[in-house]
């Protein structure tokens, strides 16, 4: 458990299947407590290519690699709003047990 103090909200969706037109299909979103950051970080992705993390978002929930997470909260948008950005990294600060650190790229 994190007694780390999240007083901010983020919604995250995470990506599904293709849905069978060359889109993928969402879950709904989920709205989390959070704290963001404004970061300039640089990560290479899977595929070996550069991407500039743009923001940092620190929560208790287990979000992974690729999904979307907006600033504003969208309980219940059924896909990513426009304001969303990529999760690109993740990071686990291990003496806070549940507080994870993931990069996004925003728009």
């Amino acid at each position: 458990m994190s007694a780390t103090r999240l007083p901010e909200t983020v919604t995250y969706w995470i990506p599904g299947v293709n849905d069978g037109f060359g889109g993928v299909t969402w879950a709904v979103g989920v709205v989390v407590e959070s704290r963001t950051a404004d970061v300039s970080e640089q990560v290479v992705n899977k595929e070996g290519v550069s991407i500039v993390a743009n923001g940092a978002v620190y929560t208790n929930a287990d979000i992974p690699n690729g999904a979307y997470i907006s600033p504003t909260e969208s309980l219940g948008a059924a896909t990513p709003t426009s304001d969303a950005g990529e999760v690109v990294k993740e990071s686990h600060t291990r003496s806070m047990s549940t507080l994870h650190r993931y990069l996004v790229r925003f728009p």
